[in-house]
């Protein structure tokens, strides 16, 4: 079973135009490959959401990660290993 954060988790990420690298409970990952990328944006009429996802391979995990575009902030969703 993989660990999932409903809330997310903020999380550090190195990132130009994509993610290039994370940081995760003071250990560095970098990204070997992305697996998929979608934006999502809605609930602009009552509570805008709008979030990018990112889902990429470390060595030995899995990870989907969003990048909050209104806040500018990372958070960590869930981790497959």
């Amino acid at each position: 079973m993989s660990p999932f954060w409903p809330q997310a988790l903020p999380i550090e990420v190195l990132a130009v135009e994509q993610p290039r690298q994370l940081r995760w409970q003071g250990q560095e990952y970098p990204i070997q490959q992305i697996s998929d990328h979608w934006r999502v944006h809605t609930g602009w009429w009552d509570g805008e959401t709008w979030r990018d996802y990112w889902e990429v391979a470390t060595e030995g995990a899995l990870w989907v990660l969003y990048r909050d575009l209104l806040a500018g902030r990372w958070y960590l969703e869930r981790v497959y290993e």
